[in-house]
C-alpha cells in the first residue's frame, strides 16, 4: 500500500445493509473512495446479531469491496435519539478512527463527537438545506465551521450549498457535488422491447415508471392521480417495502404495477423496459417534508436515455432544463402535470430527444469521479 494514501473514516450510525436510498449513496461513495484512498467504513453492530462481511456488504449494494469494514460496539437496538449519539462517540473513539487522517460522515452528532473528543479534522456530507429547513441549523454550523478542525461541507446541489453559504459558513468551507451514477451498473444496456420481455411487461403501449422509495410523502399520490387520468398508459411504481396508503390505493387500479424492493441490477431493468421516467411532479418532499433534494434517481434516469419527467423545482434546475433535456411541469398542478405528461405519451419523437439530451449531459456525472474531486477538496482543505 502507497504510505502517502489519505485515511479516511467514514462513520455512519445506520445498521447495514438496508434498503433506504441514502445507504446505496453511501455505499457508492465508500466504494469509489475507497479506489483512490484508505477507507475504513465504521458502523454500528446490532447486538445479537452477525455483522456483515465486506463482501456481503459489496454483494448486496453491488459495489467493489474496495473499502475496510469496522464495528464500533454502542447501544444498538434501543431508541433512535440515543443510538445516534452513543454510536457517535463510540465511533469517534474507534481505534481505526484513532489511526485515520480524517473523520468523514452525514451524521451531525458524529461531527459534534469529533470536535469535541477527536482530534481529527472532520467533513460533514449532507443532500439537506438545513439553514433554509431550520433557522437553529443556520446557528449551528456558522459556529462549528469557526473550528479549526471543521475541513468542510460536502453538498449534493448548489441549491443546499447555497443555504449554508447564505447562513455564514465561509464558502471555501462549502463544495457542492452532486451525485452521479455508476457506468458498471446500467449495463446490459437494453432495448425496450428486451427489457420488457424479460420482466413480463406488454410490448405495446406506453409505460411510465417510478423507481425509489415509496410513501405518500414522496408525492406517489401524484403519480396515482395521473394514472387515473391516462388509462391507456402502465404506471410502474418499483421499490415498495410494505403496505402503505400508496400499495393500498393503487391495488383498485388496473393500470398500476406495485414492484417490491429490488437490487440494483432488476430495478434497472425496469427503467430500461419505461417510456418515460417519472420524478413526482410536487414540491412536498423538497418543501414541506425536507427530505429530498436533487433525488439521487435523477441521475440513473438520465444515463438510461430515457426522457424524464418532473417537477420544475430550485433543486433539480441545475440538472434539468425543461424543453432541453427534460419534460418538467408546474408543481403541484395536476392539470399542468397531466397536460404535459400527454404531451410526452403522444409525442414519441419529443421523449427521443429529451432522453438523448439528458443521456449526453450526464456522461461524466460519474460516482467515480464526484469521489475523486471530494478526495481533491478534502486534501486542499488538510493543506
Amino acid at each position: 500500500m502507497r504510505n502517502d494514501f489519505l485515511k479516511i473514516a467514514y462513520i455512519n450510525d445506520q445498521i447495514f445493509p438496508c434498503q433506504d436510498t441514502d445507504c446505496e449513496q453511501i455505499m457508492q461513495t465508500v466504494s469509489t473512495m475507497g479506489k483512490k484512498e484508505d477507507v475504513h467504513f465504521v458502523i454500528p453492530q446490532k447486538r445479537g446479531t452477525e455483522p456483515p462481511t465486506v463482501n456481503e456488504l459489496a454483494d448486496h449494494y453491488q459495489v467493489d469491496p474496495s473499502f475496510k469494514l469496522s464495528f464500533a460496539k454502542s447501544l444498538f437496538p434501543t431508541a433512535r435519539f440515543i443510538e445516534k449519539p452513543a454510536h457517535a462517540i463510540a465511533g469517534v473513539l474507534n481505534k481505526t478512527v484513532k489511526n485515520s487522517t480524517v473523520i468523514y460522515t452525514r451524521n451531525i452528532p458524529t461531527v459534534l463527537a469529533a470536535l469535541f473528543f477527536s482530534n481529527k479534522f472532520v467533513f460533514y456530507e449532507t443532500y439537506r438545506n438545513w439553514p433554509d429547513q431550520i433557522f437553529f441549523m443556520g446557528w449551528l454550523f456558522r459556529r462549528i465551521s469557526r473550528r479549526k478542525k471543521f475541513g468542510g461541507i460536502i453538498l449534493h446541489s448548489q441549491f443546499a450549498a447555497d443555504s449554508f453559504i447564505k447562513a455564514g459558513v465561509s464558502p471555501g468551507k462549502v463544495i457542492a457535488k452532486r451525485n452521479g451514477y455508476d457506468p458498471n451498473r446500467i449495463k446490459p444496456v437494453l432495448s425496450k422491447e428486451e427489457a420488457r420481455k424479460k420482466l413480463d411487461l406488454p410490448q405495446n403501449g406506453t409505460i411510465v415508471t417510478y423507481a425509489g422509495h415509496v410513501s405518500p410523502k414522496k408525492g406517489i399520490m401524484g403519480i396515482l392521480d395521473l394514472a387515473g387520468s391516462n388509462k391507456d398508459a402502465l404506471f410502474v411504481i418499483a421499490g415498495s417495502k410494505g403496505r402503505t396508503p400508496v400499495e393500498e390505493r393503487a391495488e383498485k387500479m388496473d393500470n398500476v404495477l406495485i414492484v417490491p424492493w429490488l437490487k440494483f441490477d432488476k430495478v434497472v431493468e425496469y427503467l430500461y423496459a419505461s417510456d418515460i421516467l417519472i420524478i413526482p411532479p410536487t414540491l412536498g418532499p423538497l418543501e414541506k417534508v425536507g427530505n429530498t433534494v436533487l433525488p439521487i434517481k435523477t441521475f440513473l434516469y438520465m444515463a438510461c436515455n430515457r426522457v424524464i419527467f418532473g417537477p420544475l423545482s430550485p433543486d433539480l434546475s441545475g440538472v434539468l432544463i425543461d424543453g432541453t433535456n427534460a419534460k418538467l411541469v408546474k408543481p403541484d398542478n395536476f392539470d399542468e402535470a397531466d397536460k404535459g405528461l400527454k404531451e410526452l405519451i403522444e409525442s414519441p419523437a419529443l421523449c427521443k430527444h429529451l432522453a438523448k439530451k439528458a443521456y449526453d449531459d450526464v456522461k461524466d456525472l460519474t460516482y467515480q469521479k464526484r469521489s475523486e474531486d471530494i478526495i481533491d477538496f478534502i486534501k486542499n482543505r488538510l493543506s
